[in-house]
């Protein structure tokens, strides 16, 4: 993996940690026995793949035939980060709403895991690292610490419309080996 790419990757991962929710700190990731059910390379025991969203909001149907820059995260939350992790993602949201490059991006969180994944397409790999470098993304980054409970982790990869799906994505995160947090 290239320097790039790498900054990509610990940049991304930070986004959506830092989308996560809440947490105040003092909380003890210990707490929380999420069962052998709850692995980054298994669907969650009620995932429910949530339809992904464009520019402005829309939903998306369809991505057009081509090759795209793809990321995917997961978040292995700590227990009360729940609400941290939505400020996060508001401000995310409200950012890729506008942002040039995006091609689609999907959240879904799982209560019985207390878990959150991410899926992102994008234009290509420049569009992808001005996002990261956005306020919004940045902010998300400074929080991994304090919402995740370790196992957390981030992967992109180049492929095509094809590969743009959340089972994709489930595998393709399963078996990175970094950066992990």
């Amino acid at each position: 993996m290239n320097t790039a790419h790498s900054f990509i990757s610990l940049v991304f991962a930070a986004l959506v940690a830092g989308c996560a929710p809440g947490v105040s700190g003092a909380e003890d990731a210990a707490t929380f026995d999420a069962g052998p059910q709850c692995r980054v390379g298994l669907s969650e025991p009620d995932f429910r793949a949530s339809p992904l969203q464009g520019p402005n909001g829309t939903t998306v149907t369809t991505i057009a035939a081509g090759t795209y820059a793809m990321s995917s995260t997961y978040l292995a939350l700590r227990p009360g980060a729940t609400q941290e992790f939505q400020r996060l993602m508001a401000a995310i949201s409200e950012d890729l709403r506008t942002r040039d490059g995006l091609v689609a991006f999907g959240v879904s969180t799982s209560s019985a895991c207390l878990t959150a994944r991410t899926l992102s397409v994008w234009r290509d790999a420049d569009a992808m690292t001005a996002f990261v470098r956005a306020p919004a993304h940045l902010a998300a980054i400074g929080a991994v610490n304090r919402i995740s409970r370790g196992g957390s982790t981030v992967t992109h990869w180049t492929a095509t419309e094809r590969d743009a799906t959340w089972s994709e994505s489930i595998a393709r995160i399963a078996v990175e080996s970094g950066p992990t947090y």
